[in-house]
């Protein structure tokens, strides 16, 4: 009787100590990196910056810069500003390391000073071929099978509002949500899963074409984020460690009384 008690007790402080672990791996903070030089003051810009902070992260804010290793994440959050050289040799460096980004893109009146340098910067790190196409209707749907690791974790979305959107016809290498009008084919959120950006396999990124996807609240931040933290998806080494180490002892311990 004892030595079954024993064991019993003894596996479930290894279930319960290796679950504990996995949620504190997958929730950890990330050390995310926001840039709003010049557009802080910009209220979606704000609500960005604070959900994310009151999701538990510990968010920097600042003009870009040289190298972006010392972050998990990084949220461009400009609106009219065009990527420079020295930009995209930065984030190239960053996602190709293994690190994640989100981009803000937005209407059609930003083309030149913003959106066409996304189309660029997509095609240069590997994305593929993205076109820009019209204004978006304000509602867009999720479609594509891998939206559900976007709008279902961890909060259940079944679609998101725009103001004036900036739509694309074709979206690379990614997915894209798609606008409510049956058929429409067009949409302004773009997402790269991991190991569909060449030369960055260890890497997710997702482009917003409006600055008020932010409208959406906190929990479709949430979202965002975990979708970018990798940790969403990949065991960290230690989690593996200590799940087979349970493993072993739970096999040790059932040989010794066995016999």
């Amino acid at each position: 009787m004892k030595i079954g008690f024993g064991l019993k007790t003894f596996a479930a402080a290894v279930v319960a100590s290796t679950a504990l672990f996995l949620g504190a791996t997958n929730s950890n903070a990330d050390m995310i990196y926001a840039i709003n030089a010049g557009i802080s003051g910009h209220g979606q810009v704000q609500n960005a910056v604070n959900n994310l902070s009151a999701l538990g992260h510990t968010v920097t804010t600042g003009n870009t810069l040289g190298d972006y290793s010392a972050y998990d994440q990084v949220w461009d959050l400009r609106y009219n500003g065009t990527l420079t050289g020295a930009d995209t040799t930065a984030m190239g460096n960053f996602l190709s390391s293994g690190g994640s980004m989100y981009m803000t893109g937005e209407g059609s009146n930003f083309d030149t000073s913003r959106n066409l340098s996304l189309v660029n910067w997509v095609n240069s790190i590997g994305g593929g071929s993205i076109a820009l196409a019209g204004v978006g209707n304000g509602n867009e749907v999720f479609t594509a099978a891998g939206e559900s690791l976007l709008n279902n974790n961890p909060n259940s979305f079944s679609s998101i509002t725009y103001n004036s959107a900036r739509t694309l016809s074709s979206y690379g290498s990614g997915f894209l949500a798609t606008e409510s009008s049956p058929g429409s084919g067009v949409g302004s959120l773009i997402g790269w899963d991991f190991g569909q950006i060449a030369g960055a396999a260890n890497s997710r990124m997702l482009i917003g074409f409006d600055i008020e996807i932010f409208g959406n609240g906190i929990n479709w931040t949430e979202n965002m984020q975990t979708y970018l933290a990798k940790s969403a998806t990949v065991p960290e080494p230690s989690t593996l460690l200590l799940l087979g180490s349970g493993i072993t002892g739970l096999a040790f311990v059932r040989r010794k009384f066995s016999k």
